[in-house]
Formats: structure tokens, C-alpha cells, sequence
């Protein structure tokens, strides 16, 4: 089970000032829980880590001991995180349809789409 524990977003964003490039060379993973209205973004090979709220309805998944970004989790995806805004779409666009799917899962190959998640996120690309 994954740890929940207060961290400071700042310190995070400092610890990833190279996950524009690390999103670019490792392969990105969506998965969507449907029960749960879950996506979760995974960035490289899945570990054990820590989340941290970043605001609303996401959060971060980071390495305990460097404060990587390993990946992302948004909740009420569906239900409330693609309604709010358009820049969550812009950036799914095709990936959407292959989520909802039996198997809710899809890898990101895109380049451009990966820079876009690290701006959705407030991060450097």
C-alpha cells in the first residue's frame, strides 16, 4: 500500500527539474480505474512510492528518498477533472477512447503529448 505523507511540492519541483526529459526517453504509461475514476500516470518502470496532493483533485507520485516524479494520479478523472477544463483533453485527445476500453491502459509514445503532461503539471519540460 502506498504512503500518503505531507511533502513540500516546491522541493519536488526542484528534485525534477529533468522530467520533461525523463518523460521523453522513458516510456510513459496511462491507466484508468473505471470504478475508482482513477488515471494514473506512470513515468518509467513502476516502484513503491509516496503521494503527495499537488492541489484539487492531483497528486504526485515520488521516489521517498529522491523526490523523482515517478508518476501522477488524478481522481474524479471522468467525473470531475475533464469537465473543468479543456487543457486535460487537449493533452488525452486520442488516448481517451483507448482508456475507457476493457483493458484501460495505454503507453505514451508522443513526444509532444509527454511535454504537455510536465506543463499540466507545472513542471519543466
Amino acid at each position: 500500500m502506498e504512503q500518503v505523507r505531507a511533502l513540500d511540492v516546491e522541493e519536488i519541483r526542484k528534485a525534477n527539474h529533468d522530467l520533461g526529459e525523463r518523460m521523453t526517453t522513458e516510456q510513459v504509461m496511462l491507466a484508468y480505474n473505471p470504478e475508482a475514476d482513477v488515471l494514473s500516470i506512470t513515468v518509467g518502470t513502476p516502484r513503491p512510492a509516496l503521494t503527495e496532493p499537488v492541489g484539487g483533485d492531483v497528486m504526485y507520485r515520488v521516489d521517498p528518498d529522491t523526490l523523482k516524479i515517478l508518476g501522477f494520479e488524478i481522481v474524479a478523472f471522468f467525473g470531475h477533472y475533464m469537465k473543468e477544463g479543456g487543457q486535460g483533453k487537449r493533452v488525452m485527445g486520442k488516448y481517451l477512447k483507448r482508456l475507457q476500453r476493457d483493458d484501460h491502459q495505454v503507453s505514451v509514445n508522443q513526444v509532444a503529448v509527454k511535454k504537455v503532461l510536465c506543463e499540466l503539471f507545472g513542471l519543466k519540460a
